[in-house]
C-alpha cells in the first residue's frame, strides 16, 4: 500500500491527521484480509471487496468513514472498477429516511408507520443483491396505506438530499438567459464539454466511466443531462448508469440493467432475466428517480414541479424518461 497517497489526500482535503491515520488503517486492514486469501490491493476483485465489506458489516465495523477511506484509496490508486463498487454501497444512504420524513409531512405519522411497518433500513455496506427486497416491502406498505397517486407524491422528493445551494449558479444562469430554451441548450453544451474532459483524462464522472462514444451519444441526445421543452413541459432522459456499456450492448435485458441507477433495484433488473426470478419491484418506485431528476428544475424555476414517469427499466424500457410540468408564464 502506498500510505502517502491516501494520507496526503486526507491532509490536502483538510480532514486532519487523525482522519488520515484512520483511513490508512482501514486500507491496511483490507490489505491483511486480502493477503490471507493470496490477494493484494492491486489484484483484488469486486468479490474480494464484497467479502471484506460483509465481514465489516457482521462485526459492526461498517461506519461511513471506513468505507469512504477504502473508496478513496481505490480511486487514487487507479482502480475505478472498485471505486464504483463502493459508490453503489453509498448510493442509497439516507433515501429511506427521507422518504419516511416526506410521508410523515404529507400523510401523518400513523400512515408512515403503516407504510414502513415491515421495512428496515439496510446497514451501510449491504450487498446490492439484497436491496430489492427492501423496496418490495416498502411498496407493499404504500399499497396498504395509500392510493397510487399519493404514493407517487411521497416518493417524488429530493431523497438523495442534494443541497439546493449547489444549483445556485444554475439559477443565476437561467435568470440571465433570454429564455428557458436557451438555458437548456447551453446547459447541454456545458454538460457535454464536462463529459469530454473526463473522456480525455480517463477520470470517473460521478459513478460513470466516460469514453468518446459516450460523449458522442450524449451530444446527440439533448434530453440527457439537460431537457427539451415542448409546450408546457420539459422532457428529460436519464443518462444510463453504465453509459459506455449501454451504448455497446445489443441485448435488451442487458441494456435495461446497464441503464438503471437505483441501488435498491438495479440487481433485481439483472436477475429478472433469469428463469424463476422474483418479480420486479412495482414501477411506481421510479418516482423516486423522477424526484431526483427534477430537483435542478425545481430550483432554477423556484417551484415544486409535478413530474411523470414516461419510461423506466421497471416498466420494461431500456432507458428512463420523465415529463416535468412547467408552471404558467415561463418565458
Amino acid at each position: 500500500m502506498d500510505e502517502g497517497l491516501l494520507y496526503g489526500h486526507y491532509l490536502d482535503r483538510g480532514e486532519g491527521e487523525e482522519a488520515a491515520r484512520a483511513a490508512v488503517a482501514a486500507v491496511r486492514a483490507l490489505e491483511g484480509d486480502l493477503a490471507r486469501d493470496g490477494r493484494t490491493l492491486g489484484s483484488a476483485t469486486q468479490d474480494d471487496i464484497a467479502a471484506h465489506v460483509a465481514r465489516l458489516v457482521a462485526a459492526g465495523e461498517n461506519g461511513a468513514p471506513r468505507l469512504l477511506a477504502l473508496a478513496r484509496y481505490f480511486r487514487l490508486a487507479g482502480r475505478p472498477d472498485l471505486y464504483v463498487y463502493f459508490t453503489r454501497l453509498f448510493g442509497g444512504r439516507g433515501v429511506l429516511a427521507s422518504i419516511r420524513e416526506r410521508t410523515v409531512e404529507r400523510e401523518g405519522e400513523a400512515v408512515a408507520a403503516e407504510v414502513f411497518r415491515d421495512v428496515q433500513d439496510p446497514p451501510l455496506g449491504t450487498p446490492p443483491e439484497a436491496m430489492p427486497e427492501t423496496v418490495r416491502r416498502l411498496m407493499a406498505g404504500f399499497g396498504r396505506a395509500l392510493p397510487p397517486e399519493r404514493t407517487r407524491a411521497a416518493l417524488c422528493g429530493n431523497h438523495h438530499r442534494i443541497p439546493v445551494d449547489s444549483f445556485r449558479g444554475e439559477r443565476e444562469r437561467y435568470l440571465a438567459a433570454p429564455s428557458l430554451d436557451a438555458y437548456l441548450a447551453d446547459l447541454h453544451v456545458r454538460r457535454v464539454e464536462e463529459l469530454a474532459r473526463h473522456a480525455a483524462d480517463g477520470t470517473v464522472w460521478f459513478e460513470q466511466r466516460i469514453t468518446p462514444r459516450v460523449v458522442d451519444f450524449v451530444r446527440r441526445e439533448p434530453e440527457i443531462l439537460s431537457a427539451v421543452r415542448a409546450e408546457d413541459a420539459l422532457y428529460a432522459t436519464k443518462i444510463p448508469y453504465d453509459p459506455d456499456g449501454w451504448v455497446a450492448a445489443a441485448d435488451p435485458a442487458e441494456r435495461r440493467y446497464l441503464a438503471c441507477h437505483c441501488p435498491f433495484v438495479r440487481e433485481a433488473v439483472r436477475a429478472s432475466a433469469e428463469d424463476g426470478a422474483p418479480p420486479l419491484p412495482p414501477s411506481d418506485w421510479c418516482h423516486c428517480s423522477a424526484g431526483f431528476e427534477k430537483v435542478l428544475f425545481d430550483t432554477i424555476l423556484g417551484a415544486d414541479l409535478s413530474v411523470e414517469v414516461l419510461a423506466s427499466v421497471l416498466l420494461g424500457d431500456d432507458r428512463c424518461r420523465f415529463r416535468i410540468r412547467l408552471p404558467e408564464g415561463v418565458r
